[in-house]
C-alpha cells in the first residue's frame, strides 16, 4: 500500500508511490537514496493509566524498496545523527501533546523545552 505519491518536480508527472512513512522530524541522505527517522525518547500515558516508554533512536529506510535497513536504539537519547551526519546541532521535535523540545544531537541533553500553545499567545 503506498502511502505517499511521487511526483517529477519539474513536470509534475506521476512517477509512482512510495511504502516508506514520512515525518516532520526526517532527514533524506545526500543523494537521497535513503531516509532517516531520527526520534527522541518519548513517553505516553494513557487514560487507562497506563504508561508506555520509548528509547530515542534512528531508522533508515531505503527508498527506493521501502526496506527498513537498519534501526538503532539509542541510550539517553545520544547520538541524534543520521548515519551520514546532520549539520544541525540539535533536533528540534513536537511531541503528540504540543511540547517543543530542542535535543543536543551528539549529548542527548534537553537545553530547552516549551509548550507550543504559550509560544502562540507571545
Amino acid at each position: 500500500m503506498d502511502l505517499f505519491a511521487v511526483l517529477d518536480a519539474l513536470t509534475g508527472k506521476l512517477l509512482g508511490g512510495l511504502e516508506v512513512p514520512l515525518d516532520k522530524d526526517d532527514i533524506f541522505s545526500p543523494d537521497g537514496k535513503m531516509l532517516a527517522s531520527v526520534f527522541p525518547a518519548q513517553t505516553w500515558t494513557f487514560e487507562s493509566g497506563r504508561i508506555e516508554e520509548r528509547p530515542g533512536g534512528v531508522a533508515v529506510w531505503d527508498m527506493e524498496s521501502g526496506e527498513q535497513l537498519s534501526l538503532v536504539w539509542l541510550e539517553d537519547n545520544r547520538g541524534l545523527f543520521p548515519p551520514w551526519g546532520s549539520g544541525e546541532s540539535h533536533l528540534l521535535h513536537v511531541d503528540n501533546k504540543g511540547v517543543l523540545r530542542a535535543y543536543d544531537r551528539a549529548s542527548g541533553e534537553l537545553p530547552a523545552e516549551h509548550d507550543t500553545s504559550e509560544l502562540a499567545a507571545c
